[in-house]
């Protein structure tokens, strides 16, 4: 399977399983060591962030790892709105659940922080993917969508990563992504010349809703594109959402939150600093937001901007965790 139809396989499930889901092996953790990154890219919200800019506590992220482990997830990848890199304790956590059991761990950088010595403590963490975000085929056009000039960081990180991984013979998969808006799409054809050496696979995305948050500014950089015969992938959006049983999503706060791509926390759950990981999945707030989709009834919800593109005001699914999250930026 194609790295491109790997992210758009939706899992078949019966009522039943949507509800509470069973079979674990279909489910990926998603942990937030930090919200925090070091680039404003132009599709993405977390340039206008209004939760607190945090890192995980480390306690509580391992002890999320195991009690994942421990429902039978063997999926994990550490990161969601920001940086990997940017928390030191990131690659601890990788090799924390390597050391437990899971078997299949991936990663998402932009590259920029990626030197020689980090790639090469990288790959000893023992992940089996590790994909790059370069989102221009130009250092001018990089620029314009990161919002800082690393294109020739970012792209030294995947040569030397290409070329290591090669020259020690590691089992690990190195992927590019490549969101597509109106200002990089024309370089489609030439960032695939600049990578194709040097990655096993490689997708176009086409711009994700962030629950419609930014739509006015991504609805302005959104284009229809063609990938040039290459796989690409489309975040379209329906309920019942696929996320609701096969991510697992927990913030740099310590919250489970049922989306990796609202921004704000209103789709906060529960607090798994009071509340252990298997309680919240299975847990009424979470049942209630699986029901609502399952009886198309998310109207006037967060869920319901993000599906139907709209930015009516809405109640938080849990106002005490959304408004205790909306503390004053600091940068750590």
């Amino acid at each position: 399977m194609s790295y491109a139809s790997e992210v758009n396989y939706k899992f078949v499930k019966t009522e039943d399983d949507y509800l509470y889901p069973k079979d674990m092996n279909n489910v990926t953790l998603r942990l937030e060591p930090t919200n925090v990154c070091n680039h404003a890219c132009l599709f993405c919200p977390n340039h206008k962030l209004l939760r607190r800019r945090s890192v995980i506590d480390k306690d509580l992220a391992k002890r999320v790892i195991k009690e994942a482990y421990d429902l039978g997830v063997r999926r994990a990848a550490f990161f969601i709105m920001g940086e990997p890199l940017l928390c030191k304790d990131t690659l601890e956590y990788y090799r924390y659940a390597k050391s437990l059991g899971y078997t299949f761990l991936f990663l998402t950088t932009n590259g920029s922080l990626a030197t020689k010595e980090k790639i090469e403590e990288i790959f000893a963490s023992g992940i089996d993917s590790l994909k790059f975000s370069i989102n221009g085929g130009s250092q001018e056009t990089y620029k314009k969508i990161h919002g800082k000039d690393d294109y020739n960081k970012a792209m030294e990180a995947l040569r030397y990563a290409r070329e290591y991984r090669d020259k020690h013979n590691i089992d690990c998969r190195i992927l590019s992504s490549y969101i597509v808006t109106r200002l990089n799409v024309h370089e489609i054809k030439q960032h695939y010349e600049n990578i194709k050496n040097y990655v096993d696979d490689f997708a176009f995305f086409g711009m994700a809703t962030y629950a419609s948050e930014v739509l006015e500014e991504t609805e302005g950089l959104k284009t229809d594109f063609d990938s040039n015969g290459a796989e690409h992938v489309e975040f379209s959006t329906s309920s019942p959402c696929a996320l609701l049983q096969n991510t697992i999503c927990v913030t740099s706060e310590g919250y489970l939150v049922c989306c990796v791509t609202e921004n704000y926390n209103m789709a906060a759950l529960e607090d798994l600093h009071i509340m252990s990981l298997k309680d919240a999945w299975y847990g009424e707030r979470m049942l209630s937001v699986r029901k609502m989709h399952l009886l198309n009834n998310i109207d006037k919800t967060v869920c319901g901007n993000c599906v139907y593109r709209r930015q009516d005001k809405v109640e938080p699914y849990n106002r005490a965790l959304y408004e205790a999250s909306l503390e004053t930026n600091q940068e750590i």
